[in-house]
C-alpha cells in the first residue's frame, strides 16, 4: 500500500513538471490569473468539437451580448456556442470555422448571424482575433483546456497578482494613470464573455466609431457572401438566423448615417436567401460603453432572442 502510494505521487510529481516545464515554454511574459482565464476562454472556443446545435457569429457585440447560458432556458435542448470574436468579420473564414463547430449529426443544425455594420468592413475582413488565437500551439490549448488546474497554480507569478484587481485598479486612478475604472469580465466555456464596467461611460465608443465609418464603408462584396452563403445552408438543411445586437440609440443612428448599412435592405436580401431575420428595440436593453450590452441586459436579450427562435421553430411545424 504505502509502496503503490510512493509510486503514484512520483508518477503525478513527473507528470506535473513535464506540464508545467511545456507550459512556461509556451510563454514569454507571466500571466495574471484574469488574463490566464481569457487565454482559457479563447482556446475553448476556438478548439471547439463539431458537437453544437447552434453556432453564433460575430464580433465582441455577438460575444458579449448572447449567453448561450439564458438561450438554454428558452430553448433547453439546444447545445450553443458563442463563436464571436474580438473585431471579427463575417466572411468566408468565419462561415467555415463556425460550420465546423456543428455536430453533423444533430437534425437541427443552426447557425445565428450578429450582423453588425463593423462585421461587414474590409478591415475586419483579416479575422486579426480570431488567426491570432488559431495560430496557439496544441500543446498550450491542451493544457489550458484539460490540466487548467494546475496550469493556474503553476503558472509564472507576477507580483501585482497578489493584489486584487479592484485595488490595483483604484490605486492607478489615484495617481492618475488611467481614468477607465474597473472592468469587469466573466468567461463563460460556452463562448460567452458577461462584460460591465464600473464607472460606466456610455459614449466611450461613439467617437471610434464614428472616425472609423467616415474612412470605411461596408463591403458590398462581403454583403452579397453573406447572402450567398445563407442560401448554401439553407441547401444544406442548415437553418440560418439574423439579427442586428443592440446597442444604443445614439450608436445605431451613427452607424445608420456613416456605416453605409440599411438594415431593411439587408434583411429583406437576407431572407430572399432563406434566412429569418430578428429586430429588437435598442431601448429594452443597457450598454454600459455605448456598444456592449451590460451583463444584465446580455441575459435578457438572450432569452429574447431564444424565444423568437422558438416561435419561428413552432410556426414552420
Amino acid at each position: 500500500m504505502w509502496q503503490d502510494r510512493c509510486i503514484k505521487t512520483f508518477l503525478i510529481s513527473i507528470i506535473s513538471i513535464i506540464l508545467i516545464g511545456t507550459f512556461k515554454s509556451q510563454i514569454s511574459n507571466p500571466l495574471s490569473q484574469q488574463e490566464l482565464q481569457e487565454e482559457r476562454y479563447w482556446a475553448l472556443k476556438t478548439f471547439a468539437k463539431p458537437k453544437f446545435d447552434m453556432v453564433i457569429l460575430g464580433d465582441s457585440r455577438a460575444f458579449c451580448g448572447v449567453s448561450p447560458n439564458a438561450m438554454n432556458m428558452i430553448l433547453p435542448n439546444y447545445r450553443i456556442l458563442n463563436f464571436g470574436y474580438s473585431q471579427g468579420g463575417l466572411n468566408p473564414i468565419m462561415y467555415h470555422e463556425g460550420e465546423t463547430k456543428l455536430d453533423p449529426r444533430s437534425p437541427k443544425k443552426t447557425i445565428l448571424l450578429a450582423v453588425t455594420p463593423s462585421s461587414l468592413l474590409s478591415e475586419t475582413e483579416k479575422n486579426l482575433a480570431f488567426q491570432e488565437k488559431k495560430s496557439m500551439s496544441k500543446e498550450y490549448v491542451y493544457l489550458l483546456i484539460h490540466f487548467y488546474p494546475i496550469v493556474s497554480f503553476f503558472s509564472p507569478i507576477k507580483a501585482e497578482n497578489f493584489i486584487p484587481y479592484e485595488i490595483k485598479t483604484y490605486i492607478r486612478r489615484l495617481f492618475n494613470k488611467d481614468d477607465e475604472g474597473i472592468k469587469y469580465r466573466e468567461y463563460h466555456d460556452n463562448g460567452w464573455m458577461a462584460s460591465w464596467d464600473v464607472p460606466e461611460n456610455p459614449k466611450r465608443y461613439l467617437g471610434p466609431f464614428r472616425r472609423t465609418f467616415i474612412e470605411n464603408q461596408i463591403s458590398e462584396q462581403l454583403v452579397q457572401e453573406l447572402i450567398d452563403q445563407t442560401r448554401k445552408w439553407i441547401t444544406q438543411n442548415i437553418q440560418v438566423f439574423g439579427f442586428r445586437p443592440p446597442t444604443t440609440r445614439e450608436m445605431e443612428a451613427l452607424e445608420n448615417e456613416f456605416s453605409g448599412f440599411n438594415e431593411d435592405e439587408f434583411s429583406e436580401k437576407f431572407e430572399t436567401a432563406g434566412g429569418i431575420w430578428f429586430s429588437f428595440p435598442v431601448e429594452r436593453y443597457h450598454s454600459f460603453d455605448a456598444s456592449h450590452l451590460h451583463k444584465n441586459s446580455a441575459v435578457q436579450f438572450s432569452k429574447d432572442l431564444a424565444i423568437q427562435i422558438k416561435k419561428h421553430l413552432a410556426n414552420s411545424y
